[in-house]
């Protein structure tokens, strides 16, 4: 049972509120394609996008509402973001204090024009099968705790029916590819396995993968044969990039803990620059002391601080 009463069956019959894509699979092939309510097929739209326009990519927001907004405030008094598009990592709403205002910040950006794509994470996949099951009848009190908490604080902000497409659309998008002059780059939510390459990394360990205590991160192992890769899902004290022996960054984690009191990132593709803004959030050391591998990166391989400098944060 919701506010006011409603339950959440009553909130995704509405049509004029929810919008359902219908899937099929695809002859000859387990996966999904997915059809719009016009019946054209977005998926098979091309992905690889060509430059004409800037990429600034953020990572993990986990329902940091108020720092989302503040990171969207810093893009938009910048001029040489004007033209970025806005490429979110994914595991936008769970876990954090105010996932109301992260919805309410992306449907008021792009009101104002802006380009915001959203890339699937394994949040926005658990979010939106809480919601499944409580739509088949499950009871809200039966769903894990920040799926649970999540819904109740959408639902008491008034937008758990504005944040339903949301997440469809972000399920919609395993992977973004940007095609630069020194070859492709490649957004994901968690990463991918080296040892299978981008096109051989299934689904859901680009949306998973994530290293066990005292194992090396992928990220680590990887050469860049497939370009470069930025990604979250794994949250780190500042931002990764890993570097080839040239010097052209091949990986970059921007998932810098920001429901874990560390910051909101964003890398500028084109520039290679960071932007940050600081977490309201408690300080928690061990979370994001969590994702630091013990092993050294290899020699020739660097991290962000012999990157570019990033951007002001604050």
């Amino acid at each position: 049972m919701l506010r006011d009463g409603r339950t959440l069956k009553n909130v995704m019959n509405r049509p004029d509120k929810v919008e359902f894509a219908r899937t099929m699979p695809r002859r000859g092939t387990n996966k999904v394609r997915t059809i719009g309510p016009e019946g054209d097929d977005r998926h098979d739209r091309a992905c690889l996008q060509r430059i004409q326009m800037t990429h600034l990519i953020v990572g993990d927001i986990h329902g940091c509402g108020r720092e989302f907004r503040s990171f969207m405030e810093k893009v938009s008094a910048r001029p040489e973001y004007d033209d970025a598009r806005i490429i979110l990592v994914g595991d936008l709403f769970s876990k954090g204090p105010d996932p109301e205002l992260v919805t309410r910040e992306i449907l008021t950006q792009r009101r104002n024009g802006r380009r915001i794509d959203l890339i699937c994470g394994n949040h926005e996949l658990r979010l939106l099968g809480a919601i499944g099951r409580i739509h088949g009848g499950v009871s809200l009190d039966a769903i894990g705790k920040h799926e649970r908490n999540t819904i109740k604080r959408l639902d008491k902000g008034g937008v758990l029916a504005k944040t339903i497409p949301l997440l469809l659309e972000a399920t919609r998008r395993i992977q973004h590819r940007i095609l630069l002059p020194e070859g492709p780059a490649t957004v994901v939510h968690a990463g991918i396995e080296p040892t299978l390459g981008l096109d051989g990394t299934p689904d859901h360990l680009k949306t998973h993968i994530k290293s066990a205590p005292g194992e090396i991160n992928w990220w680590e192992r990887y050469d860049g044969r497939d370009g470069l890769v930025i990604f979250g899902h794994k949250p780190v004290p500042e931002p990764v990039i890993m570097r080839d022996d040239e010097g052209r960054p091949i990986a970059v984690n921007i998932d810098t803990g920001c429901i874990y009191g560390g910051h909101l990132s964003g890398y500028h593709v084109e520039r290679g620059t960071l932007l940050q803004v600081r977490s309201e959030q408690p300080i928690d050391m061990k979370k994001l002391a969590f994702a630091l591998s013990p092993t050294l990166a290899p020699i020739g391989r660097r991290s962000a601080s012999d990157g570019p400098a990033r951007m002001p944060a604050g």
